[in-house]
């Protein structure tokens, strides 16, 4: 991905290693629990009859949160 010499702003170079230290440090992932809910469970828990406007910002599962309403539910979006 990077390149095994990377050239810095004043001409110097980094090596791999060094650059690879630094994605280490920066790049930390952390893992988390979480309870999930459908839209159709939050419709019925709510007793929502009208969605006017529905926001969803899942980060590339919006197909999965769309999946999880079911056909009645639908009607009210």
């Amino acid at each position: 991905m990077l390149k095994q010499q990377a050239v810095t702003g004043n001409g110097t170079t980094v090596s791999q290693e060094v650059l690879d230290e630094l994605l280490v440090e920066r790049l930390q992932s952390e893992q988390f629990t979480c309870q999930v809910k459908t839209i159709s469970y939050i419709i019925e828990e709510n007793k929502i009859e009208r969605i006017d406007l529905l926001k969803i910002d899942v980060e590339k599962s919006e197909r999965d949160v769309l999946a999880g309403i079911k056909e009645r539910d639908w009607l009210k979006i």
